[in-house]
């Protein structure tokens, strides 16, 4: 199972460009996390990186090009607390999506 990292490598290996691992990208995701827990303890997996990492893939979809900084329609465009939450409850309706 690959990671965030190789699934959305342009957003890490230029990471002044995308916002993944800035604030709205951090903040947002780290927000998600007990929800994808729970998902995965509730589905009788075992909570292993694997399964975390099989839970989250549905965002793979999104591309690096959404986490772009100059990107006015991604993560971008979230850049207050508000927005973060905003940006929290899109990558959550994208994973429930795929759930």
């Amino acid at each position: 199972m690959a990671s965030n990292r190789e699934n959305l490598p342009e957003a890490f290996e230029r990471p002044a460009e995308h916002v993944i691992q800035k604030t709205p990208g951090v903040f947002s995701l780290h927000a998600l996390a007990p929800q994808v827990i729970d998902e995965v303890k509730s589905s009788g997996r075992p909570l292993v990186s694997d399964e975390i990492e099989h839970m989250i893939e549905s965002w793979r979809s999104l591309g690096s090009a959404y986490w772009a900084v100059d990107n006015p329609r991604g993560a971008a465009q979230y850049g207050s607390m508000k927005g973060f939450s905003r940006l929290a409850d899109e990558l959550k309706s994208v994973l429930l999506e795929a759930i």
